[in-house]
């Protein structure tokens, strides 16, 4: 799954991305606007897992910790899910906005590090493989902003990883070279 998505153009995954954010705009019903809302969530915060491991499977070989990414991701997907089961006022979640009061402060603080450490580890890591050295945060810090900012950032970004797939392929195709 990984390699189809370092593979997919650019205007694949902003359709895919863009179309679940959408349609909520034009539905009246607050039943199928919560689906949306969650189902944009979950292909966002998914497709940044998917990334963020293929990415790292390909052989970075620089010092991040693949599982403290996939444990971030995870927690952001059941925060997710969380707040759109409680359909709360006091704690919600979106890809667009982060909401706590009260109790939920607490738990969101780690939420909203989570969303940044997710950006940050793909950010790095596409950077890491370019560059193939570890890099420093101005020179990630562009691509993180990218990243955060999905809808304008994708159109960079994807080119970039199909030609990270192109090499990796070529490498494999002439391993003596």
């Amino acid at each position: 799954m990984g390699d189809f998505l370092l593979r997919a153009k650019h205007w694949q995954i902003f359709l895919v991305l863009s179309s679940t954010h959408v349609i909520p705009w034009f539905v009246k019903d607050p039943v199928v606007v919560e689906f949306f809302v969650l189902l944009n969530s979950l292909l966002f915060f998914g497709w940044l897992a998917l990334l963020g491991n293929a990415l790292y499977k390909s052989g970075s070989g620089f010092d991040y910790s693949l599982f403290w990414f996939l444990v971030d991701v995870f927690l952001l997907l059941l925060a997710v899910g969380i707040s759109s089961i409680m359909d709360s006022d006091d704690f919600r979640i979106t890809t667009s906005s982060f909401k706590a009061h009260n109790a939920g402060f607490l738990p969101m603080m780690y939420v909203l590090f989570a969303a940044v450490h997710a950006h940050w580890f793909v950010a790095a890591i596409l950077v890491a493989i370019e560059q193939r050295e570890t890099p420093t945060v101005s020179q990630y810090l562009g691509t993180f902003v990218l990243l955060f900012f999905w809808p304008i950032g994708i159109w960079f970004i994807q080119p970039r990883l199909n030609l990270i797939q192109e090499f990796s392929q070529a490498d494999d195709a002439h391993p003596l070279s």
